[in-house]
């Protein structure tokens, strides 16, 4: 039986609350609490923590006595008893700790700094995140982009999927732990009813052997690929060691990315570089007829050298005042070389270049008898 019983303390009201009965313990000060709210206030503590009382609430602050219950002050319009707030960040809803259990507001065991975790109805739903396909969500069989045993990345096929579940606990002595596999879960079936609630105490057995209290916190879902390169080489893959084909690839995947082009030789002759284009070969020379008319060249003459004008002047036409007497309106044809004569340079191409021969380099005396060069 409780305090309240035992003391036959019918009409004993909590002092956090405004509620009568229930299950309340003495104070130090000769009133009743609640042991709920005992638990939930975080300044009031119990002197025996076996017995559960009597509890000290001596310690708890004025501001917190002046909070106003947003379930019980619409009615009352009283200021009583101690409240306790919502835990999720910087939300300042404060209610009684019975009327937040009475009207339903999720209340859990944590850790320090408050030994219970209270959730408005404003941020229940906030914890709960629904799980959304992304981009890289990969299928059997697919074509993706995997990190090899070298560190580097190639095109690969999925051939296995694989996901294991680990769970992450908080200690008694402060450590924590996230991989814990669900069956080391001795006080929990976890394989058949799935993962505790967030918060919820539960006992652990260790890989050493040691059993150990803690609280549960978040499960964890580790995906693992099977895949095939293309030398036929398997490896067993993390979800951050493989991407898809079809999303944005970070710069660390970009760097150490290698591509093979599978493609046809043909296909691939537009995709290599072109070699650079030969300048066209200068034209040879050619004969007296293909020489230019505007600017006819004029020798000087040496011994045996007759002067070449490129063309022949009738005594009878009458001549341009710009033009001197040596020009002429109509070329003089050049017959073309039979088929029996060997093939030899133009007479008036010997001529020009035996007259810059003469001038740079005259003949010495005894050689002026000396006949054509070819």
């Amino acid at each position: 039986m409780c305090s309240r019983c035992c003391a036959v303390a019918w009409t004993a009201a909590c002092c956090l609350c405004n509620l009568r009965g229930g299950a309340l313990k003495m104070t130090t000060d000769n009133r009743w609490v609640h042991v709920i709210c005992a638990i939930a206030v975080a300044e009031a503590r119990f002197v025996n923590a076996v017995e559960r009382g009597p509890v000290d609430v001596s310690a708890i602050p004025e501001t917190r006595k002046s909070l106003k219950c947003i379930f019980c002050h619409k009615t009352t319009k009283q200021i009583c008893g101690a409240c306790i707030q919502c835990s999720y960040e910087n939300c300042s809803t404060s209610f009684h700790v019975t009327c937040a259990h009475l009207a339903g507001v999720v209340m859990k065991p944590a850790d320090w700094p408050y030994i219970v975790s209270v959730t408005c109805h404003k941020h229940k739903q906030i914890n709960v995140k629904p799980v959304k396909a992304t981009s890289r969500d990969l299928s059997l069989g697919q074509q993706a982009i995997g990190r090899s045993s070298d560190g580097w990345f190639y095109r690969c096929t999925i051939i296995g999927i694989g996901s294991q579940t680990y769970y992450e606990v908080n200690f008694d002595d402060g450590s924590y732990c996230d991989n814990v596999y669900p069956e080391n879960v001795l006080s929990h079936d976890c394989l058949r009813n799935g993962p505790p609630e967030l918060g919820e105490l539960m006992v652990i057995n260790t890989i050493d052997g040691r059993v150990l209290n803690a609280s549960f916190v978040k499960e964890h879902v580790h995906r693992f690929y099977q895949v095939e390169f293309q030398d036929e080489t398997q490896l067993l893959l993390k979800q951050s060691e493989i991407h898809s084909l079809h999303q944005e690839l970070p710069k660390r995947v970009l760097s150490r990315l290698v591509t093979v082009n599978t493609d046809d030789s043909q296909d691939r002759l537009g995709d290599e570089p072109q070699a650079a284009k030969r300048p066209r070969l200068p034209i040879p020379p050619t004969t007296a007829a293909t020489e230019s008319l505007d600017a006819p060249v004029l020798l000087q003459g040496g011994p045996g050298v007759t002067p070449y004008s490129g063309f022949s002047v009738n005594s009878g036409t009458s001549v341009a005042p710009c033009l001197s007497t040596q020009s002429a309106s109509v070329p003089t044809p050049v017959s073309a070389p039979s088929a029996d004569e060997s093939y030899t340079h133009s007479s008036s191409y010997i001529a020009y270049m035996e007259s810059l021969l003469n001038s740079d380099f005259p003949p010495e005396d005894g050689e002026q008898a000396q006949g054509a060069m070819y």
